[in-house]
């Protein structure tokens, strides 16, 4: 009974939320860039960044970006 339990459980299906919040994604590479010690992480993270901006609005594009005001400023490898 507890292995049946047990099973039940941990074979669940649990809906996780893959949509990336592009504005705390931009606030955070913002954080790196001014701490000057995430140089090389702060340019993949750009790179990042500037990909899933150009995303259509149906995946959480670019109109997630221009909603919060942060369409520039953290642009590509700079």
């Amino acid at each position: 009974m507890k292995g049946i339990a047990g099973t039940t459980v941990l074979a669940r299906r649990h809906q996780a939320s893959e949509r990336i919040q592009l504005h705390s994604f931009a606030k955070l590479l913002g954080w790196l860039r001014a701490s000057g010690e995430f140089e090389q992480e702060s340019r993949r993270l750009g790179v990042w960044l500037d990909f899933l901006r150009g995303l259509p609005d149906s995946a959480g594009g670019s109109r997630d970006m221009h909603r919060y005001g942060t369409s520039s400023g953290y642009a590509g490898t700079g």
